[in-house]
Formats: C-alpha cells, sequence, structure tokens
C-alpha cells in the first residue's frame, strides 16, 4: 500500500500511529487512531468522513493488527445492493436500532406512495410538497457558514495554520549587470529609417538588407529543400 510506520504511541486503549503515505510521489505522514477494544479507527486525512470509504493507512494498520474483516460500521449500505430504491429497506449509513428501523421503513414506504400519487395531480402540489421538503430539511439541518479557503486547506490537512509565518516572499532584486532601456516601436522605425540603403544582390532591390539576409532568398531556399525531399520520396 506504499505506507510505512513513522511511529507509535499508546493512550489507554488508543493506539496512535504515524503512518507516512509514499503513494503521491513525496512523504506525507498520517495519524491513525485505533480503538484496541472496538477496532474503531479514524484517520487524519479524513477520507471516512468524505467519501465513505476507508483510507489505505488505517486499512494498513488493520493488516498489521490481524483484522481480516473490515467492521460493519464502516460499510455504508450506500455502497450496497440495499441502496436501491426499494419499500422494505431505507437507505441509511448508520446503525439503528430496530424500532428506529421501523419508523423509517414506514415513512419511507409513505413517502414512496405520495411520489407517486403526485404524477395525476396539478403542479401545485408538486411545488408544495418540495417546499415543505426543503423547509423540513433546513430545520432538522441548518446550513453553516461557508468555509473559507484557508479553513478547507486547514480541514483537509487536519492542522491549522500557524500564526507566526516565518516564511516569507524572496525580497525583489535587480539583475546583475547594467540596465538595458527597452525602445518603443516609434523609437526602432527612427533608427532602422537612418540606416544607410543598400542595392541587394539577389532580388535586385534597394532596402536595408543584402544577400545574405535577403528575405527573398531565404524563401527561395527553403522552397528549393522542400522540393528536394519530395523528389527523394
Amino acid at each position: 500500500m506504499s505506507c510505512g510506520v513513522g511511529g507509535f504511541t499508546r493512550e489507554q486503549d488508543v493506539e496512535i500511529t504515524d503512518v507516512d503515505d509514499l503513494g503521491t510521489g513525496t512523504c506525507k505522514t498520517f495519524k491513525v487512531f485505533y480503538n484496541i477494544s472496538t477496532t474503531a479507527a479514524t484517520c487524519t486525512c479524513k477520507l471516512f468522513e468524505r467519501k465513505g470509504l476507508l483510507c489505505r493507512h488505517i486499512l494498513w494498520v488493520y493488516s498489521g493488527k490481524g483484522v481480516r474483516s473490515i467492521p460493519k460500521r464502516y460499510i455504508l449500505s450506500r455502497w450496497t445492493k440495499d441502496a436501491l430504491n426499494s419499500d422494505k429497506n431505507v437507505v441509511d449509513d448508520h446503525d439503528f436500532v430496530n424500532s428506529n428501523q421501523t419508523n423509517l421503513s414506514k415513512v419511507w414506504s409513505e413517502f414512496h406512495e405520495t411520489v407517486s400519487l403526485l404524477k395525476t395531480v396539478p403542479d401545485v402540489h408538486v411545488e408544495e410538497l418540495s417546499r415543505l421538503l426543503v423547509e423540513f430539511r433546513e430545520k432538522i439541518c441548518p446550513q453553516a457558514e461557508p468555509l473559507t479557503k484557508d479553513q478547507e486547506m486547514e480541514m483537509l490537512l487536519g492542522c491549522s495554520a500557524s500564526s507566526d509565518i516565518t516564511i516569507l516572499p524572496p525580497t525583489k532584486s535587480n539583475n546583475k549587470g547594467s540596465g538595458k532601456r527597452l525602445r518603443s516601436t516609434k523609437a526602432q522605425c527612427i533608427e532602422k529609417a537612418e540606416k544607410p540603403t543598400r542595392l541587394c544582390a539577389y532580388c535586385k532591390e534597394i532596402g536595408s538588407h543584402d544577400k545574405r539576409n535577403c528575405a527573398v532568398r531565404i524563401a527561395d531556399e527553403a522552397a528549393a529543400k522542400e522540393g528536394n525531399k519530395n523528389v527523394r520520396k
């Protein structure tokens, strides 16, 4: 799994393992907290909290501890066949007691039946149900303030930014040697016009060029080379 042990500590029933991840080409260290009595494990990479999948750091620790199967608490129903829409099974990601499962199944059946009835009713009833669902969701899950970019990075890395910033942008410095003034287009045109004209021995035109840097000669030579290539083929 491209992982290795960077350190190991223990606090009562919790073992803290520093796992060095080499999978990305650069070594990054994550902490895995493993409970000996319950086999529960969490990692500072927060992959399970974000996507519902165990990270390779936890799997690496499980392999070292001899855990041969993933605990059921980490097998969410979204990854199983129970995730399909059904009146008998409710999609849930937690271990509910039997009574709670029964109530949820009943609510799911009623909701599914209500949605089926909406196919034959006016659109106003559909909009009303949608509004009630939004209000209920906001009531049980109030929206938190959006995280800033710094807070998102801190959550991703699992650590907070330091208040003492010692690494600063480099100070601006000039290049070695004397500076060169950039001439404007107007100045370049004036300088070019002041140059003496000459007769090109190749194109027989009077200008600021000669046979050595004549554009007509360069184009003719390029065309001749291209013709030679075609003849060889």
